[in-house]
């Protein structure tokens, strides 16, 4: 399998402060590498396939909130919790009726660690906790797919300039990786559901086991986007033509600080001495904020810049399947 950069717009360019041949070059090159493999004998077929991989990076974050809006809509209607022998509605008459759900978000775990709701309580319990692991791999797949294509565009690059995102792109790879590829795992390490539990050191082992590849991915939605700022900066080539540098370094340092006290927080509450209680409405107000704070920085911005990105001819690679006969 050959995997080649497509320049849609000006195949001649000398992007990259290097030498782009032209498609016909490109084609005769491939062709002439592809038959020595086979000692120049033999007719070879090829299957080529233009990728864009801007539309993996949307689609995957986009359905990170599908999955979280379908697990809200299938709690609210669905779940019953905490679980009880007592008459309970419909989902009917909850959606038509405006019954009050059985679901109480304010008895979970997670409320009464943090005494807020996040967003993850909609997934932690069945069946909504069902519905999330059919979709998750909808996010995962997409990500996973332009993580590695990423590192195979960044690698196709000529001159000194991207030496250094050349460098780090394997250990970025890597880590990417294992970051979307394990993110199931917080469906998997639901939080204790047993409220007589919550003070016990088998909740606390069980949520830090949920939180962990959760941490990891939101780390890892800051990794690529500064990943794809570093790569468009250095082909001076931002989403937007009013971005400037200093606009693109105080979003990523806003991005950093806010993971920093997201992760704080919650370490902080996990082991007993919260930097903050959202009990107060001053620290209700400051937690919503991070939370959806990050949410926007780190999911919300970086769909509008891919959509914005996948204009771009940049953005489609062009993967060549063969075999000869």
């Amino acid at each position: 399998m050959d995997l080649n950069e497509t320049f849609a717009d000006n195949p001649n360019n000398n992007a990259n402060n290097g030498e782009i041949t032209s498609s016909a070059q490109q084609e005769e090159l491939i062709i002439t590498e592809t038959t020595s493999l086979d000692g120049g004998a033999g007719d070879v077929k090829k299957n080529v396939m233009n990728v864009n991989i801007e539309y993996l990076r949307m689609f995957g974050l986009i359905m990170t909130f599908v999955m979280i809006i379908t697990g809200w809509i299938v709690t609210g209607l669905f779940n019953i919790y905490p679980v009880t022998d007592d008459p309970t509605n419909s989902a009917w008459d909850i959606l038509f009726h405006g019954a009050p759900s059985n679901f109480r978000s304010d008895e979970t775990y997670i409320y009464y660690l943090f005494n807020f709701v996040h967003t993850c309580v909609y997934v932690d319990n069945n069946p909504a906790k069902t519905v999330a692991a059919l979709l998750i791999n909808f996010a995962v797949i997409p990500l996973l797919l332009f993580a590695f294509l990423s590192y195979k565009r960044i690698n196709l690059q000529t001159g000194p300039d991207y030496d250094g995102l050349k460098a780090w792109s394997p250990f970025t790879l890597a880590y990417l990786t294992i970051a979307f590829a394990y993110l199931f795992l917080y469906l998997v390490n639901s939080p204790m559901q047993d409220q007589e539990l919550f003070d016990s050191p088998r909740a606390t082992l069980l949520f830090i086991a949920h939180y962990i590849p959760f941490a990891l991915y939101q780390l890892a939605t800051i990794v690529m986007s500064l990943q794809q700022i570093k790569f468009l900066y250095k082909r001076k080539a931002m989403p937007f033509e009013w971005m400037t540098l200093g606009m693109v370094r105080a979003y990523f340092y806003v991005t950093v600080v806010t993971y920093i006290v997201y992760c704080v927080f919650i370490i902080s509450h996990i082991f007993g001495n919260g930097i903050w209680s959202a009990a107060t409405p001053m620290g209700q107000m400051a937690t919503h904020f991070m939370m959806y704070g990050f949410i926007v920085i780190s999911v919300v911005i970086p769909i509008i810049c891919s959509f914005q990105d996948s204009k771009r001819s940049i953005a489609t690679m062009r993967i060549e399947f063969s075999s000869m006969e």
